[in-house]
């Protein structure tokens, strides 16, 4: 009686031998690699995130400095326009004030008139939708407003010219009338002056 062979071939057995070292391969794909690249990928995905609120936060305080800083130096700006102008619904301090710039240029007041304070306006062009052109037209300054001041003062010549001066070194007021009540041939003789002054105000 024949016994039959029941050993593997060669052959046999490398196909084994490779399948067992794909097998071998797929599981430390399947069960190694995979699970580590899925965690460096939700590393790189929480790195991300994190870069992505840290340059948030970083543009955030720069834009905060800027805000901040932008207020300073908008209240030091604000504080030095209204140091040059009176404010509105000041007419005692203003009539004081402009008292003073005569008196101290050598010239009295008999006496003065102080209007209401109105808005202020500038003539600005203005582009008109309906004619397609550009028109000159008055644009309210909601941020200032002006008076006119009426004064009759009485002094020489020479000192009215130093009143003169000193209103044109204050941007806060300029002289819109002049009239001479009597005529002098003495320009050193006191004369009588009527002098309408405009006085800008800033708006409180």
């Amino acid at each position: 009686m024949q016994v039959q062979n029941t050993g593997l071939s060669k052959r046999e057995k490398v196909m084994l031998l490779v399948v067992g070292v794909v097998g071998l391969f797929y599981l430390a794909f399947q069960f190694g690699f995979m699970p580590l690249f899925d965690k460096n990928g939700e590393k790189n995905t929480e790195l991300s995130d994190l870069q992505f609120k840290k340059d948030e936060l970083e543009l955030n305080l720069r834009t905060e400095g800027y805000v901040i800083q932008s207020n300073t130096d908008a209240k030091a700006e604000y504080g030095f326009v209204a140091s040059l102008y009176e404010l509105t619904n000041s007419n005692t301090d203003l009539i004081r004030k402009m008292g003073k710039i005569c008196e101290d240029n050598g010239l009295a007041v008999p006496s003065n008139l102080l209007d209401n304070a109105k808005g202020l306006s500038i003539k600005m062009d203005i582009w008109d939708a309906e004619t397609g052109k550009m028109v000159e037209k008055d644009v309210d300054y909601s941020a200032f407003s002006e008076v006119t001041v009426r004064m009759e003062i009485t002094g020489s010549y020479q000192s009215l010219k130093n009143l003169l001066d000193a209103v044109d070194n204050d941007p806060g007021i300029h002289v819109r009338d002049i009239k001479f009540n009597l005529n002098h041939a003495d320009l050193n003789e006191a004369m009588s002056v009527s002098v309408t002054f405009v006085v800008t105000l800033l708006n409180g």
